[in-house]
């Protein structure tokens, strides 16, 4: 579209903001070529000279504004551009930090932490031997093995007095016949032929006790042991299958 401005033989392009002089149809870019348009300018009367640096002006405070609008959407994807940028270093040094190797202050110090936490999981009351006497547990040397009983592991200690409970409720009188064994004792059992395994015997850590029932043994024990098995969850000797089952053998196994 053609609009006037001044004198009839002046115009200029609202689309492309390029002025046009009378009739011809090739426009004169003042942007491209100034000289040009000066001297242009300077052979146009007063009143369009006038007119013309009217329209010049307002172009230029059009094309400053549209530059500043410009500029600041431009600012403004470049910052965002940069924060999404620090956010993703951010996160990259956060997961380099996870993910480096440990130091040797930060390594002991989750040792620290790891044994911490496996002193608070096997960190079980122990029984005092007067309270599981009181219950009714009784011990063949008693010399040896109620000296020994605060050297029985606590979980250990809770298991029999459970079961000591259980054995009064049915009657049945549990006699500690074997406890805690030092390395000595184990290996005197295992010269003497007794079926004792040399190393990794339970009763060598307070895991494990050899017992005698009141009544009849073979159903007593049986009782007994199928409780300890099967609502403790402990192992029962009946069970063993080498060198051959030991009913009157009752151990935690690794637990506690």
């Amino acid at each position: 579209m053609l609009n006037p401005i001044g004198a009839n033989q002046f115009f200029y392009d609202t689309n492309t903001l390029n002025p046009y002089y009378g009739e011809i149809s090739t426009p004169v870019s003042i942007w491209n070529n100034g000289m040009d348009s000066l001297q242009i300018m300077n052979s146009m009367s007063i009143q369009n000279g006038l007119s013309y640096m009217t329209y010049l002006n307002n172009a230029i405070n059009a094309l400053k504004m549209n530059y500043q609008k410009m500029m600041l959407a431009f600012q403004s994807n470049l910052n965002n551009v940069n924060n999404n940028s620090n956010s993703n270093i951010i996160n990259l040094n956060n997961s380099n930090v996870n993910n480096s190797p440990k130091t040797d202050d930060s390594a002991k110090e989750e040792d620290k932490t790891h044994e911490s936490n496996e002193k608070t999981v096997s960190s079980v009351a122990k029984v005092a031997l007067s309270t599981i006497e009181d219950e009714g547990l009784k011990f063949l040397n008693s010399k040896r093995d109620r000296a020994r009983w605060d050297d029985m592991n606590p979980t250990m200690q809770n298991a029999l007095l459970k079961l000591v409970k259980f054995a009064k409720s049915k009657g049945i009188t549990i006699y500690i016949n074997s406890g805690k064994r030092t390395d000595g004792e184990q290996q005197n059992l295992v010269n003497s032929g007794a079926p004792a395994a040399p190393k990794g015997s339970k009763h060598l850590s307070g895991r494990a006790v050899d017992i005698r029932v009141s009544g009849n043994s073979s159903k007593n024990l049986a009782i007994l042991g199928e409780y300890w098995r099967d609502e403790l969850g402990y192992r029962w000797g009946a069970d063993f299958k080498y060198p051959k089952p030991e009913p009157w053998h009752f151990d935690i196994g690794n637990k506690g």
